[in-house]
């Protein structure tokens, strides 16, 4: 289970339409899973067999895969802290991200996604692209390619400059990024592998 954004994808599984675990008892269950999830690749068991369509070995590849990009990126996995509703604050050695997870009744897989990823290498990737004059390939991992081209990258890029003004900082926040224009301020989700290639770059609507 993909689900696409502007720019290459992240990883997602389908949430339940069934009972869920909830309250204090889900959030002690949902720190020992994801914990569990950086130190030992996640199996097919790990999921709900009730999610439609079932989970396949390929989505269960897909999901480590980019487990260990978040840990290439942001350095060695140290905690996971429940937030706010299903979402869980992750601490990384050298970065932060979220967690958005749900459970089943037995504290199996419901749903899980990962967003709000802040650090040194997303910091310097991001830099480099929003103060460049052109894109460069390099800059991107070849799965990100595979789906979006650099130049279409750039056409957004220019699209932004045009439409908000020019490019004037970038903000590291609890909820990502907020790259500040001379007329607005628009977040932007992005992760990179261990090279600080991106492999997904998502701008959501600005805030302002």
């Amino acid at each position: 289970m993909i689900r696409r954004f502007a720019f290459a994808t992240t990883l997602a599984v389908a949430l339940l339409a069934s009972p869920l675990a909830a309250g204090a008892a889900a959030n002690a269950a949902g720190v020992t899973v994801l914990s569990s999830a950086f130190a030992t690749p996640l199996t097919l068991d790990s999921f709900s067999s009730q999610i439609t369509p079932p989970v396949t070995p390929s989505a269960v590849a897909q999901v480590n895969a980019f487990i260990k990009s978040l840990v290439a990126s942001l350095g060695d996995f140290v905690s996971a802290a429940p937030a706010d509703g299903d979402n869980y604050a992750l601490t990384f050695k050298d970065g932060t991200a979220t967690a958005l997870l749900q459970l089943d009744g037995q504290n199996k897989i419901a749903n899980l996604f990962f967003r709000n990823a802040t650090g040194p290498k997303l910091t310097t990737a991001l830099n480099r692209l929003f103060k460049a004059d052109f894109v460069n390939d390099a800059w991107f991992a070849p799965s990100f390619l595979a789906q979006i081209p650099a130049n279409q990258v750039q056409a957004v890029l220019a699209q932004n400059v045009g439409k908000y003004g020019a490019f004037k900082s970038l903000e590291a926040t609890k909820n990502g990024y907020v790259v500040h224009y001379a007329n607005a301020a628009v977040p932007v989700q992005a992760f990179v592998d261990a090279a600080g290639r991106f492999t997904l770059l998502q701008f959501p609507p600005p805030s302002g």
